[in-house]
């Protein structure tokens, strides 16, 4: 059975291609055209394409399929993330507008009663139950942080390994930094780029060796994230997908969050006795935490 996938903000790919390599047939929406995407695609502004579809609307995409919203299993949006980057902070860019871009999504794909996957930028706060996922957690030679937020079921997040690489040297100016003819663009760790996965390549060869993208030019992979990501988020999206039960309700979901935030009850012990530490169990002292596009 295909299960297909409703793939909004699509950009050039790099989340699409991570569901189809778990079974998803990503179809993608944008505003603006994507010549290198490499699945079904239609140009259009995905909020309106929501509304449409919700009203019992259908479209055809690239390959001449026309599908409506009930043909879809489940949905992914990466809505723009400029209102919610640091890189707003920067002086060219200090002045500008943008659009917060989530809680619209939001509000759609609630109204659609699929399952869904919202991503954003690590500085998203809009996603307040998301995680955050890192290159090194898939041994990728990248940061990239991004957070994932999912309805109706969470997403559990895998163990963050500490950073210990450079990008680029504090001396690097920024616009070095974030110049889409480098690898620093995308984030490649240069210790390891330069011994482990480039060697003598440079540039947008470098970036996609890092990304596990072949198909892009390097501004569209600037623009993208590994789909080693989606792969890992999308195991929950198919599982959720192929259960076929109606997802929770937004008052449901919010109570579900709410009893599992409540402290579990400490067992009973006798007094004096020290209840001793199992193997893999945390202690207060064991946490860590850390958590775009």
């Amino acid at each position: 059975m295909e299960l297909k996938l409703l793939d909004l903000y699509c950009g050039a790919g790099g989340a699409a291609m991570g569901y189809f390599r778990i079974g998803f047939q990503p179809y993608g929406i944008d505003n603006c055209p994507q010549p290198h995407y490499p699945f079904p695609f239609l140009q259009m502004d995905a909020l309106e394409a929501m509304d449409r579809l919700l009203r019992g609307e259908g479209f055809t995409f690239s390959n001449g399929e026309t599908l409506y919203l009930s043909d879809f299993a489940a949905i992914h949006a990466s809505p723009p993330c400029q209102y919610y980057s640091r890189l707003r902070h920067l002086p060219w860019l200090r002045n500008k507008k943008y659009w917060r871009s989530v809680p619209p999504t939001r509000e759609k794909l609630m109204k659609s009663n699929l399952p869904f996957i919202i991503e954003n930028v690590e500085d998203c706060w809009d996603l307040p139950n998301s995680i955050i996922l890192c290159g090194r957690m898939f041994d990728l030679p990248i940061y990239r942080h991004r957070r994932f937020e999912a309805f109706p079921f969470l997403l559990l997040q895998p163990p963050h390994q500490k950073h210990t690489g450079i990008i680029a040297s504090g001396r690097a100016t920024i616009a070095k930094r974030y110049s889409q003819r480098s690898s620093c663009s995308v984030g490649v760790i240069r210790e390891i780029s330069r011994n482990t996965v480039a060697g003598h390549i440079g540039g947008v060869e470098r970036a996609r060796l890092a990304m596990g993208i072949d198909w892009m030019n390097q501004k569209e992979i600037s623009q993208a994230i590994p789909p080693a990501y989606t792969e890992f988020t999308g195991k929950y999206l198919m599982g959720v997908a192929m259960t076929k039960q109606k997802p929770l309700t937004k008052t449901e979901f919010e109570a579900l969050l709410t009893k599992a935030a409540q402290p579990l009850p400490k067992p009973e012990q006798p007094p004096d006795q020290e209840v001793k530490r199992t193997s893999g169990q945390p202690t207060s002292d064991d946490c860590s935490g850390n958590h775009t596009r």
